[in-house]
């Protein structure tokens, strides 16, 4: 049996169009690698230290890396410090920052797309905190999306993929004029518009691994 499992674990996987070149995987984890934003607090980038630490576990045999969340929209981005963003079209050649140290080993490289929903909070960004319903977590009650807001959100999570043989590309879709007035309370001010990117809103923390392949 443990022979067996051993086969197993050294052999290729398919998922989706790819293969693995063996089923051991990196899971996605927060490290605050990522390259911090040049205004003190705001979210940065995937970068070369991101990468190198990355490649490192791919180098040591793993055939799947999947890189830590990159949020996907204003209202997720603040959860904890040097976030990284994935919303903004500047994001997009830093990925590849990421990807291509990992290539170079073999293995695979995904990334998790992440709106965290109501772990959140507003304390920096005094951005609201935006959620499936208004259940608080731990932090502040949640506002509770909808159906423009919802939308909003799944824009951005697009802009934040990348298709295989296409490099570290992504749809340029204009920004959605979204009128947050009638998605919050009355009493929440927010800084900025939102933006674009796919990835599963839940009341605790969420997201979904996308694949940089």
């Amino acid at each position: 049996m443990a022979t067996t499992h051993r086969r197993l674990l050294f052999s290729p996987l398919a998922i989706g169009p790819v293969t693995t070149a063996n089923r051991i995987v990196l899971g996605a984890h927060f490290t605050q690698f990522v390259e911090p934003s040049g205004t003190a607090g705001e979210p940065g980038f995937y970068g070369e230290r991101y990468g190198r630490y990355l490649a490192e576990r791919a180098r040591g045999g793993a055939g799947l890396i999947i890189a830590g969340q990159a949020q996907v929209h204003p209202t997720t981005a603040y959860q904890m410090r040097n976030n990284a963003l994935a919303w903004d079209p500047a994001a997009v050649p830093q990925f590849e920052r990421v990807t291509a140290p990992i290539h170079e080993h073999g293995a695979l490289a995904f990334r998790q797309l992440a709106h965290n929903g109501g772990v959140n909070d507003g304390t920096w960004s005094k951005l609201p905190v935006w959620a499936p319903s208004h259940v608080a977590n731990y932090n502040e009650p949640p506002h509770a999306l909808g159906r423009r807001a919802l939308r909003a959100v799944g824009r951005t999570c697009r802009r934040g993929r990348v298709r295989r043989h296409r490099g570290p590309r992504c749809p340029r879709l204009p920004h959605p004029r979204v009128p947050l007035s009638q998605e919050q309370p009355p009493h929440r001010r927010v800084r900025r518009q939102p933006h674009e990117p796919h990835a599963v809103l839940r009341g605790g923390a969420g997201g979904g691994a996308r694949g940089c392949r």
